[in-house]
């Protein structure tokens, strides 16, 4: 089996320069999931190794390998008669990790561009006791595509023995949104067992093996790097709009706070305009037959001095007169007047 096993790597300056060196010759079975939940493992348990010691690097609980090398491993793996790419891929979908996770993206993007012959499965490698996130799915439809979902397995790893050699405490343990989502995809999970606990060749490690490959070569078609483009171009479609109804949302603010700016520059002008009509109740006027009182004795219809022009008084007849101070009705009035 190792003899069948080639290693690929997309990153390098040689491979950049030969094209037909970085197409994948095969369907795909992409490995995705979060940093450190145990892609690696599954990929060397599924290629015959011992889940700790194979091709694909493992790296301690702080130290997320595929994230961080250089290199993304491609391998090539038989299942009966069916030749295969397997593809281990950086961390997923960390959310105090979101300049790393779209770097991830990018680069599981370029891997699926080259998977002229599609991709067979996707393997989405779960931790057991991590809280599932439903946003983690939807990230990967969004991502991927819904399509997807009917090409992929999940792998449940750290799972402790009891759990992983029987199914149905496994079941048991695992939170209701795990369960559901699991449901969805027609209960196609295997656990990819903990290196620490089994043997390489064990039964147990064999049959979750076996099942998957199964579930791998039961797919009847392989999810097409064009309808991944499609998704994708929807997706930056999307996102453009979104943009754009951003930039909407910030202007029509920006046109309301400038509305509003307008308006209290309007209030503001007319209550000094308000005001210049504005008199205390012990302000004299001269009324039209010559009487000076004070304003709190002129009614409507009197005719009162509002101006001098070229030494001449003019008259104006009062239709409307207004308290202008709300706490204390007697110490202002307004006087409306008929303009001379």
């Amino acid at each position: 089996m190792r003899k069948e096993i080639e290693e690929i790597d997309l990153n390098e300056p040689s491979h950049e320069k030969n094209e037909q060196v970085c197409v994948i010759q095969h369907p795909a079975i992409l490995i995705i999931g979060e940093a450190g939940a145990g892609k690696s493992t599954f990929g060397n348990w599924l290629l015959g190794y011992h889940g700790d010691n194979g091709p694909f690097e493992i790296g301690g609980s702080n130290d997320h390998v595929t994230n961080i090398c250089k290199s993304r491993l491609i391998k090539i793996i038989k299942i009966k008669n069916r030749t295969y790419n397997l593809i281990d891929t950086p961390g997923l979908f960390d959310p105090n990790e979101d300049v790393k996770s779209d770097e991830s993206l990018n680069k599981i993007a370029d891997a699926i561009n080259h998977c002229s012959y599609g991709i067979q499965a996707i393997v989405l490698v779960i931790k057991k006791d991590r809280p599932f996130d439903s946003q983690t799915i939807k990230k990967i439809k969004s991502f991927l595509g819904e399509p997807a979902l009917n090409h992929m397995i999940v792998a449940l790893t750290y799972c402790n023995l009891k759990q992983t050699g029987n199914k149905e405490k496994l079941l048991e343990s695992l939170s209701p949104k795990l369960k559901s989502f699991l449901d969805s995809i027609g209960y196609r999970y295997i656990i990819s067992p903990n290196p620490d606990l089994f043997p390489k060749g064990h039964k147990i490690v064999n049959n979750n093996m076996e099942n998957a490959k199964e579930f791998i070569n039961n797919f009847p078609e392989a999810y097409t790097t064009e309808t991944f483009n499609k998704v994708r171009q929807a997706r930056e479609e999307c996102e453009k709009i979104a943009l754009l109804e951003q930039e909407n949302k910030i202007s029509q603010e920006e046109i309301k706070k400038l509305k509003e700016q307008i308006d209290e520059i309007g209030r503001r002008i007319a209550k000094e305009e308000a005001a210049k009509k504005c008199f205390k109740l012990d302000t004299k006027v001269i009324l039209e037959g010559g009487n000076l009182v004070p304003m709190s004795g002129i009614t409507v219809n009197d005719k009162i001095c509002v101006d001098v022009i070229n030494g001449k008084l003019k008259f104006s007849e009062v239709y409307l007169i207004a308290h202008c101070d709300y706490e204390d009705e007697t110490e202002f009035l307004k006087v409306e007047y008929i303009s001379p």
